[in-house]
């Protein structure tokens, strides 16, 4: 996957049971905890260009005294929200100087200038097409140019489409056409498996966490093609250093080694 200078935005989505979660209930009570939960927000958000990694930069002594200069908090009210999200798991040292926050990387949403300037045209066009939609009747399309049409709209994000080869090299069977349109078919239900599965997939290759890009430089390094190998690796590092990998960062890193061995695999 190549990387390029294209600015880039982002944002942290919040899941709909965000307060329901008990460690965030339990920091809500404790004395405080309204403003502590804002600061854990605010560390979130701070991380969210790194892939979910704070970078202690020495700007100031501690990393309490630094995120209480960026973050605009009282060193003190920083330092309680801290020592909450290590001790709940919600912050874990990856070096002396760099922190993951474990729940970011899969609620990163991002957008390229160029993926911007794509979504401003198509809601334009639907809203053209909105106006213009009494002059439908007039026109008639065979199925084929239907089903044509239905999979560009789905499709018509270049991400998908990449998705799609994602998928299909994973399964490995003998008709992707029919796995193509099964694919297309769930893409249509926001609730369904397979979209939850893209958004995570979409997250995770926008912004690739430390240990996923450790995990495809050792599956580059070591495992090659052989899947038994790499997850051989990978059940080291969870032993090893505590690192969670999930079925999806497995799949991703061991699909971009695979193709890194044409040369097509990510810098």
């Amino acid at each position: 996957m190549s990387h390029n200078n294209t600015k880039k935005y982002y944002w942290l989505k919040l899941k709909d049971n965000f307060f329901n979660d008990p460690k965030i209930k339990k920091l809500r009570k404790i004395a405080g905890g309204d403003t502590y939960t804002i600061i854990l927000q605010k560390i979130m958000l701070l991380s969210i260009c790194d892939g979910g990694i704070i970078k202690f930069q020495g700007i100031e002594k501690t990393l309490q005294e630094e995120l209480s200069l960026i973050l605009d908090e009282d060193v003190s009210n920083v330092e309680i929200a801290l020592s909450f999200m290590n001790s709940t798991g919600l912050i874990e040292p990856l070096s002396d100087e760099e922190f993951l926050l474990p729940s970011v990387p899969v609620l990163i949403g991002s957008e390229g200038d160029s993926a911007e300037r794509m979504r401003k045209l198509r809601e334009k066009k639907s809203s053209q097409k909105q106006l213009s939609s009494h002059c439908d009747a007039l026109v008639t399309k065979s199925d084929t140019e239907k089903e044509i049409e239905l999979e560009k709209d789905l499709m018509g994000d270049d991400a998908r489409e990449e998705y799609l080869l994602f998928r299909m090299a994973g399964e490995g069977i003998e008709n992707p056409i029919a796995l193509r349109k099964t694919i297309l078919s769930a893409l249509k239900n926001p609730d369904s498996d397979e979209s939850k599965d893209f958004l995570e997939w979409h997250n995770i290759t926008n912004i690739w966490p430390r240990h996923i890009h450790d995990l495809y430089s050792d599956f580059c390094s070591f495992g090659h093609k052989n899947r038994k190998i790499c997850k051989e690796i990978a059940t080291d590092y969870w032993q090893d250093y505590g690192v969670s990998i999930t079925p999806m960062m497995f799949e991703i890193a061991f699909y971009e080694s695979s193709k890194a061995q044409q040369g097509k695999g990510i810098e």
